[in-house]
């Protein structure tokens, strides 16, 4: 795959190595471009970094939906119980963090084991504090 940045002097040419999440590593043999110049990919390739990009957007916009969902209850309180509705939210965005963002799922069973375990603690501790701040009246 080959990733081409203009110049003032010459059509220099790189190729990409690696891409990792919305990291893309490109060499470049010859010589470094500018910092400011853009690089100029083909259709082609902009449907494979699309397919590395895919995950991670969808990820971020389905949590900035659910950090939405969970500041319009909080700023119009519909119903009484509402808090729990919003820890259940909460409780999905931490589940998708773990998951997707984490990438536990691809992960050995003793990571995800130890992933869990620092979870269950977390909650634990989320637990202790609400029960406190509840019993304080």
């Amino acid at each position: 795959m080959t990733v081409e940045s203009l110049s003032e002097t010459a059509l220099n040419r790189g190729y990409i190595t690696q891409i990792i999440g919305a990291v893309v590593d490109v060499h470049f043999p010859h010589r470094l471009p500018k910092i400011l110049n853009a690089l100029h990919i083909t259709h082609d390739e902009r449907r494979i970094l699309w397919r590395h990009m895919r995950e991670p957007v969808l990820t971020a916009c389905a949590l900035l939906a659910m950090l939405g969902i969970n500041v319009a209850l909080g700023a119009t309180l519909p119903f009484p119980h509402v808090w729990i509705v919003e820890l259940l939210v909460a409780g999905a965005m931490v589940v998708t963090i773990l998951l997707v963002s984490m990438e536990v799922r691809h992960e050995p069973p003793l990571v995800k084991l130890f992933a869990g375990i620092g979870f269950f603690w977390v909650g634990i501790l989320f637990a202790m504090t609400l029960v406190d701040y509840l019993s304080r009246g």
